[in-house]
């Protein structure tokens, strides 16, 4: 964990894309109040830093395009030459008069090179349209005194993530030059050093914190609640929760005196998404790898978040709502699945992205893990998730303990990315899947061997596609690219869409499961409802087909497709599906049931109907006797499939690279 904080800093720049932090930095600095405060503390606003410093990386470029434009002068001008007396069939030698002008642009590229990052105040004074006293105190600001040091002692702090230049990208020598040192650094640099030159001013700092506090918390619901339109949210809670120190105990809500606050919860269908939003940093000690440091900053910003958000889905669990601060009920008792979520304002990269070492070095301690994020991979996420079942399902697969030991990565953005592609799958323990779900029988000797053959797989280098598309897409370049999309079945693609605009009764865990498996699964899944509807349309007759599956019992499944049989009417149709669906799903005592019928009508893959049971599995003495009236077929003889995952391409692993 330490190692991965120090990785980060070395190895990873520029951690968002920069149309990103702008926004980012308009909202955390653009209030009034806060830009008051920046300029009476700072003396400048961050729009002007942000302004100077793009204005420095434009000039810095601009130069650098010039020199090599003068490269390329060289190689036209030695290439014209040498192709005409290729042509001649003459052996070439270059003229002396060229020899002498190759080498004068050759000169020209690469001479005093440290030119090209010289900062001129006068032209980043026209460039911005700010005076040059404002120029020059942004520039101060940002630069780091040139001061006579080892080189080894300067790359070992470099290597050691304690680089000056995070926060001071530029140099500035003893007559007051300033040259830029850090050009991928520039724009991230300014929320560090705002932050840090704020806490100067107490009353400064803490309206800066509350406002960075809020800030986050609405950014992160709104990006997620956009990804469930139809989702119920609530922001910015209290509600109580049972004091374990009294005695005795308070075991009903309305006995409850401890008060919780929950910065988000997005209800669903029968999903609860509890969103808590952490806005501090980590410290400079912890990016170097300090372990006692990191551990009270991740702390601070991981473990507080994970346990508040703990304790808001125990509540759910527990008590099936929420008794809120004006003793009014929060009636949750609908609720069969919980994810919760984490968001920090600083870029965790190579750290919250090791989750079980999170959890072996007791950071995390809750059994069920969070999805810790940063804002800006989060909006990143948000942005290239097509339907709201692919990030529920990203939820489950990135939240399982197994997929950090069995992938390693030091992007957040690897995890999804590897996730679209191939589906970041993790192969079940066989013996666990036993214990929770003995009805299943034995698990297979294929099955075993394949959980015993899984070794740990490094992600990285997976963020090409993206970039492209996102470069496009901020005018950076002019090629149309291909968004990165999970790499699904269409056909199932379409069935899901028509689920989800159904917006039936368990449509979102509906389609999320069939989402779930493999390549082959899910063109099974497409078909099978054509599949009964062609052989009704053969015999007249109505055509049953379940499947049981799940890699858990939390998520174990039986999925019915039915067709209608001919002058079958709708109703009876209906209720027959839903009594099926309620014995199938007591008989296999599986967590998940679902039928969905078919008929002969002209969007053939959509159903017309879905029946949904998640009732939690026990005794039941009516659902016994619909087994024997129904006489669904033995569990052994049902279909079963588990989550396995599409098809991986082979492709070489390459070294880590600095991102985006």
């Amino acid at each position: 964990m330490e190692l991965g904080a120090i990785l980060r800093d070395v190895f990873v720049r520029n951690v968002a894309y920069p149309h990103m932090v702008e926004e980012t930095l308009r909202g955390l600095f653009g209030p009034a109040d806060i830009e008051s405060d920046c300029r009476a503390v700072l003396g400048v606003t961050a729009g002007e830093a942000h302004s100077i410093l793009s204005a420095v990386g434009q000039s810095f470029e601009d130069a650098w395009n010039l020199r090599l434009a003068k490269v390329r002068d060289f190689t036209v001008l030695i290439r014209a030459e040498m192709l005409k007396a290729k042509a001649a069939g003459d052996s070439y030698e270059l003229p002396d008069e060229l020899r002498e002008r190759a080498g004068s642009l050759w000169d020209e590229a690469w001479d005093n090179l440290g030119d090209a990052a010289r900062i001129d105040v006068a032209d980043v004074a026209a460039r911005t349209g700010l005076g040059e006293p404002t120029v020059k105190a942004v520039i101060d600001l940002f630069s780091y005194p040139m001061e006579s040091r080892e080189i080894e002692e300067v790359v070992d702090e470099f290597f050691a993530a304690q680089s000056p230049f995070r926060q001071r990208p530029l140099l500035l020598d003893a007559s007051g030059e300033a040259m830029l040192v850090n050009a991928a650094g520039l724009v991230e640099s300014i929320r560090d050093r705002f932050e840090q030159q704020l806490k100067a001013d107490a009353a400064a700092w803490d309206r800066y914190s509350q406002h960075r506090g809020d800030f986050v918390e609405a950014d992160a619901l709104r990006l997620l609640s956009g990804c469930f339109p139809t989702g119920d949210v609530h922001s910015g809670f209290q509600y109580f929760f049972p004091d374990p120190t009294k005695t005795p105990a308070e075991s009903e809500p309305e006995q409850y005196t401890r008060i919780g606050e929950c910065d988000g919860l997005i209800i669903v269908d029968d999903v609860a998404v509890v969103i808590e939003v952490k806005a501090g940093a980590l410290s400079a000690p912890a990016r170097t790898g300090d372990a006692k440091r990191l551990s009270q900053d991740l702390g601070k910003i991981v473990a507080d978040a994970a346990e508040q958000a703990d304790r808001v889905r125990m509540r759910i669990l527990e008590d099936h709502g929420l008794m809120l601060r004006d003793r009014t009920w929060l009636d949750l008792a609908a609720i069969r699945e919980i994810h919760s979520i984490t968001v920090s304002l600083e870029d965790l990269s190579g750290i919250a992205t090791i989750t079980s070492e999170l959890v072996r070095s007791g950071i995390l301690t809750v059994a069920d893990l969070p999805w810790t994020v940063s804002l800006h991979d989060l909006r990143i996420v948000t942005e290239l998730v097509d339907r709201p079942p692919e990030l529920l399902l990203y939820l489950r697969r990135r939240t399982n303990p197994d997929v950090t030991r069995r992938f390693h990565a030091v992007d957040e953005l690897d995890f999804f990315l590897e996730f679209c592609n191939s589906g970041l799958f993790v192969e079940p323990d066989p013996d666990r899947l036993r214990a929770e779900l003995p009805q299943f029988g034995e698990p297979t000797v294929a099955a075993k061997r394949r959980y015993t053959s899984q070794g740990l797989e490094s992600l990285t280098s997976r963020t090409d596609q993206l970039d492209a598309w996102y470069f496009h897409q901020t005018g950076v370049r002019s090629a149309a690219a291909r968004k990165p999309a999970l790499n699904s079945n269409a056909d199932l693609q379409r069935l899901v869409d028509g689920i989800v605009k159904s917006g039936a009764p368990g449509w979102l865990r509906l389609s999320t499961t069939l989402l779930d498996g493999s390549s082959a699964t899910q063109r099974a899944f497409a078909q099978h409802g054509p599949e009964l509807v062609a052989r009704t349309r053969d015999d007249g007759m109505p055509h049953t087909l379940a499947v049981v599956g799940g890699s858990g019992a939390a998520d174990s499944f039986v999925l019915i497709w039915m067709s209608r049989g001919r002058g079958q009417r709708t109703e009876a149709a209906v209720e027959h599906l839903t009594r099926y669906v309620a014995a199938k799903k007591h008989q296999a005592k599986v967590a998940l049931g679902v039928g969905m019928l078919f008929d002969d009508s002209p969007d053939i893959g959509t159903p017309v109907h879905i029946a949904y049971d998640s009732r939690p599995p026990g005794r039941d003495e009516s659902l016994d006797a619909d087994i024997e009236r129904f006489g669904p077929k033995p569990l052994e003889q049902s279909q079963r499939t588990t989550t396995l995952p599409p098809r991986r391409p082979s492709g070489r692993v390459t070294p880590p690279r600095n991102r985006r």
